[in-house]
């Protein structure tokens, strides 16, 4: 009668603890917590189970963690591929994958993500600095405010934008910036020789003459 009822009560018991142990939460104290659980009821369970039962729930419960595991890394991917052009999706990217790894991957899964992430973030930046060189940098004025918003432009793809697109772009645009550089250099000097021209001549004038240059360069 005792083997009957166990055998009629194993087996949603079994159920129930492979559906607890298999998940994997984002939270890494609530991740350390079910893992002591499961390590400690596993090894009351070694008593009370056959070998074949034991190890067949160890077995399916691992492969449904990996399976809960892949579907968060296949959800993050297919975010990462929805979002929008422009440079804040660059470390939006970034926010998705530090996310996304708070739920326990293995080395492949994080590898599997982190190459997505890094493919998509290239195709990203690219097209920052693809624009930024054909769009923004020939829109600029020819004067002194158009040298200011040109050093302004470059400072921001330093943030984040360089560092992940391709070396070909990255040098498209730094040729380009030079060049619009030295263009907008030649409509805007008679402009800037005025400018230096109506600083005192004192401390404070040569001071400010120099700040001027260094915001030019």
């Amino acid at each position: 009668r005792i083997n009957a009822r166990l055998a009629e009560i194993k087996p949603p018991v079994l159920a129930e603890l492979k559906a607890e142990f298999s998940q994997s939460p984002a939270d890494l104290n609530k991740r350390r917590a079910l893992a002591q659980r499961y390590e400690k009821l596993m090894k009351q369970l070694k008593l009370a189970l056959t070998e074949e039962e034991y190890l067949a729930l160890a077995d399916e419960t691992r492969k449904e963690r990996t399976s809960v595991v892949d579907r968060a890394v296949a959800g993050a991917k297919a975010q990462i591929d929805q979002v929008p052009g422009g440079l804040q999706s660059i470390a939006e990217i970034d926010r998705i994958v530090s996310e996304t790894a708070k739920r326990g991957l293995d080395t492949q899964q994080r590898r599997d993500l982190v190459n997505h992430a890094r493919s998509r973030q290239r195709t990203l930046a690219n097209e920052v600095l693809n624009h930024a060189a054909e769009k923004e940098l020939p829109a600029l004025p020819g004067t002194l405010a158009g040298i200011k918003e040109l050093n302004a432009i470059s400072s921001r793809m330093l943030q984040g934008v360089v560092q992940k697109a391709d070396k070909e772009v990255i040098e498209k645009f730094v040729t380009a910036s030079d060049a619009r550089l030295a263009e907008i250099g030649r409509t805007a000097l008679p402009e800037y020789e005025k400018a230096l021209a109506r600083l005192p001549e004192s401390e404070a004038g040569l001071a400010q003459a120099e700040r001027e240059v260094s915001d030019k360069e």
